[in-house]
């Protein structure tokens, strides 16, 4: 009957179809897939700040476009370092921004320029599905999944037209790398490349084993840290189409303070049922274990941690959880905010850096960034120190990066 229709019709009706059914399963678990898709992915619509492109334009080549995917356009921030003349990169790195990152945000493409400058490589990171600029949205983790392994077959296929090009040295692989919540999604990306030759190694920093552990693992218990700090402001005018969406957004920031605050009170063993529970019912529940215990058997995989996060505890890292297995694949890394940068520490890392970081202005611009109101977990990467023996100069995330890279780690 339907190859007597239009396929145009056909493909409207079956799109039509399979969106009704998925919002038909979200109103039969109560919601739950739209509450744990807000915490996983989304994050609002912006515009790159062009003036942050112009700064970096004389060191790199910064370029958004829209990839077609299997069964997703998304939005794919491209940054090139600038190379001197005869020099090639030895790899391409596929990253992954934590929760509610776009990559126009100015403080994610600022980490994109630099793990491109300091690694002098191209980096490569999407916005997925109700991202940013990128459209769409998922209902579960099925179809994240799907899109997750659709990247990293796209990073692989831009390793090899890069390296027939003569753009990449000929030894380039793919490395991937994580942050937080983004490291769940890069584990999940390189699950149908782990034996691929091309694929290196995969690099995950301050990640949760799973969404549910991170959720239930909060340290001390204390869950205002998740909590937005922003005001709800209201449009101006006294009417009422001014008043609802201020109602709206005070009713829902009060319940999610009141359910952190709840849950401060419940036992650890006890909120990990509630959370595991919950994303299990939504249908988001990703859990990294055996993904992990793979990579580490093909040695492909580096975790990095670090001391007091505010965000990880020990029960939820990877790192903690990888240590155990292959204690060698694991650094534990501190937040440099109470303790100024050595002279002969900076001079080292300026020494070891290409330009603009290359300078002593260069580096105190990079080294000075503001910090976070959280910075163990926030961080920039400059300031993650790894504390080395008496004697030895400390090294911060690029060069940890950068030393993974190279096997001289």
């Amino acid at each position: 009957m339907l190859s007597l229709l239009p396929t145009n019709f056909v493909q409207m009706l079956r799109t039509q179809t399979f969106l009704n059914l998925n919002r038909l399963q979200m109103l039969i678990r109560f919601g739950l897939p739209w509450i744990a898709e807000e915490m996983v992915l989304a994050a609002p619509r912006r515009a790159p700040k062009q003036s942050l492109i112009d700064t970096w334009s004389p060191y790199c080549r910064i370029a958004y476009e829209t990839v077609d995917l299997t069964k997703a356009e998304l939005t794919l921030c491209t940054v090139t370092p600038s190379l001197s003349s005869g020099h090639r990169s030895d790899g391409i790195i596929l990253f992954y921004q934590g929760a509610g990152i776009s990559v126009e945000k100015s403080s994610c493409l600022q980490n994109l320029i630099d793990m491109s400058l300091r690694c002098q490589m191209p980096v490569l990171a999407f916005n997925q599905r109700h991202v940013g600029s990128s459209d769409g949205y998922h209902y579960s983790s099925a179809s994240l999944r799907a899109d997750l392994a659709d990247q990293s077959q796209y990073a692989l296929s831009q390793l090899d037209r890069l390296r027939r090009t003569g753009r990449l040295s000929k030894q380039a692989k793919l490395y991937v790398y994580g942050l937080c919540q983004g490291g769940v999604l890069a584990l999940c990306s390189v699950g149908a490349i782990i034996d691929h030759p091309d694929f290196a190694q995969i690099i995950v920093t301050r990640t949760p084993l799973s969404f549910s552990d991170m959720a239930a693992h909060v340290p001390k218990g204390d869950y205002r840290v998740l909590m937005p700090t922003h005001k709800v402001r209201r449009q101006t005018g006294s009417s009422i189409s001014a008043w609802l969406p201020f109602i709206g957004q005070s009713v829902r920031r009060g319940a999610v303070h009141l359910m952190a605050n709840l849950l401060s009170l419940l036992p650890a063993d006890a909120r990990s049922v509630f959370f595991r529970s919950i994303f299990r019912l939504s249908r988001w529940h990703i859990d990294c274990r055996l993904l992990v215990e793979r990579l580490a058997h093909c040695d492909k995989i580096f975790a990095i941690a670090v001391h007091d996060d505010e965000f990880i505890s020990d029960r939820s890292d990877v790192a903690y959880f990888l240590k155990s297995r292959q204690p060698a694949r694991v650094c534990f890394m501190e937040a440099n905010v109470d303790t100024p940068l050595s002279e002969d520490d900076k001079k080292q890392r300026q020494r070891s850096s290409y330009a603009p970081f290359n300078t002593h202005d260069g580096f105190n611009a990079h080294q000075d960034r503001r910090l976070s109101p959280h910075p163990r977990h926030q961080a920039w990467s400059q300031h993650m120190v790894m504390k080395c023996s008496e004697g030895r100069h400390q090294l911060d995330e690029y060069q940890v990066v950068n030393g993974i890279i190279a096997a001289s780690l």
